[in-house]
């Protein structure tokens, strides 16, 4: 926990340096690289302690917005956007997270064609996608089914209360 600290100082420290550098435009690119490499790590520093110690969902947070920070730092760095999909795929994602998981997968896929973990994930998340679509169109089939079964049912009744009114009549 102590290294975890003195990580997340050296971490600000760099933020810090960062944030005063950002009037300087030389060497800016190189600076934005180097930060989001910082980000990216300090995340999965974040992440590594949230998977590890009793599900700390303040690290959970802190891993994501570094690596947010990471992304909007280099566009272009793959391993933020990866890190950031890995954030999306634990049992606490919500289905807004899993949906932007796969979008994340997505930009990994396009920045760096073999990426084949990335790739793997990707494959996994569509087929997992596949079938929950299979399951809800299941389900869909089942409903329109016992609808189908309500609506003979209700004819049915309707037949026999107009028979029953027709023989009430004649009585």
């Amino acid at each position: 926990d102590d290294l975890f600290c003195r990580y997340g100082r050296y971490f600000r420290g760099v933020i810090d340096k960062d944030k005063e550098q950002e009037s300087n435009e030389k060497g800016a690119y190189a600076r934005n690289v180097v930060c989001a490499f910082v980000l990216d790590d300090y995340g999965e520093a974040c992440r590594s302690h949230y998977n590890r110690n009793p599900r700390d969902p303040a690290m959970r947070v802190l891993a994501i917005e570094a690596f947010k920070q990471s992304i909007t730092k280099n566009k272009h760095g793959a391993m933020s956007f990866y890190h950031l999909a890995q954030v999306y795929s634990d049992w606490e994602s919500s289905p807004e997270e899993r949906e932007e998981r796969s979008r994340l997968l997505e930009r990994v896929k396009v920045l760096d064609p073999d990426w084949q973990d990335a790739l793997l994930e990707l494959a996994q998340d569509k087929v997992q996608e596949h079938w929950e679509i299979t399951r809800e169109a299941r389900e869909l089939g089942e409903d329109a089914a016992r609808l189908r079964e309500v609506s003979r049912l209700r004819v049915q009744f309707d037949n026999l209360r107009k028979q029953k009114s027709e023989v009430r009549e004649k009585d």
